[in-house]
């Protein structure tokens, strides 16, 4: 066996070395983001929804309505068909190879996020429907809170968060491919998930487990997407 078919055999393994090791890793972390959502549920969700709707107001009302707009998917989605086209061109041209390359990881970054915003927008759709939680202002307007599962009305839709999912399929990817800034881009992605209790559009357990979700996808995905030096971090 030379050495480059050494090379591509190590490259294989370690990409299945990480796809097996993202998923033990992602299912331990699930125990205790559902404890913490059960206990939120019980004994957070409603109160810090009657807060949020009492004190946040006026101006600061105004900022978080404007950067809750950053969970919606479309720009993002357009974004990413731009990068792969813009690869896809790139390549036909024959552009530096320097160039090409890096459009070939944006490429594969972007095919990384359409396919996990896919698979973790499934799965936190079909939970709306098995869960049936009615949103903050069922609470405030009919004191109903809780959950009529297997229902397909939008009132019961709000466990969990689809724009909590969103935001973190987005960071959870820009942090694979710019590892030494993830803390500020995590930060960010916390903060805008985080408008959707100030807004009162969701209770806080539903943005914990929206945000997992997203994460999940992505770690999850990562390894049978993205080349080997795409994303160092992803090994660690």
């Amino acid at each position: 066996m030379d050495s480059q078919s050494i090379a591509a055999s190590g490259v294989g393994l370690a990409r299945e070395g990480s796809r097996l090791v993202a998923l033990p890793v992602i299912v331990q972390a699930a125990a205790p983001v559902l404890l913490f959502a059960a206990a939120s549920t019980v004994a957070l969700d409603q109160a810090l929804a009657m807060f949020m709707k009492a004190n946040v107001q006026g101006l600061t009302a105004d900022v978080m309505r404007g950067l809750t707009d950053l969970g919606i998917g479309t720009g993002y989605v357009v974004s990413a068909l731009l990068l792969i086209g813009c690869a896809v061109a790139a390549r036909r041209m024959q552009v530096a190879p320097r160039f090409e390359a890096l459009l070939g990881k944006a490429k594969r970054l972007s095919f990384l996020f359409l396919l996990s915003l896919a698979a973790s927008g499934a799965v936190v759709n079909l939970i709306k429907i098995l869960a049936g939680r009615h949103r903050p202002r069922d609470l405030f307007g009919q004191s109903e809170y809780g959950f009529e599962p297997f229902q397909f009305r939008h009132a019961l839709d709000s466990f969990p968060s689809g724009h909590s999912q969103t935001i973190f399929v987005v960071t959870t990817v820009l942090a694979l491919a710019m590892p030494r800034r993830w803390r500020s881009i995590s930060l960010a992605g916390a903060m805008i998930a985080a408008t959707r209790i100030t807004m009162t559009n969701h209770y806080l357990s539903d943005v914990v487990v929206g945000s997992y979700i997203g994460i999940a996808a992505v770690l999850l995905i990562a390894p049978l997407v993205l080349r080997e030096g795409d994303a160092p971090a992803l090994a660690r």
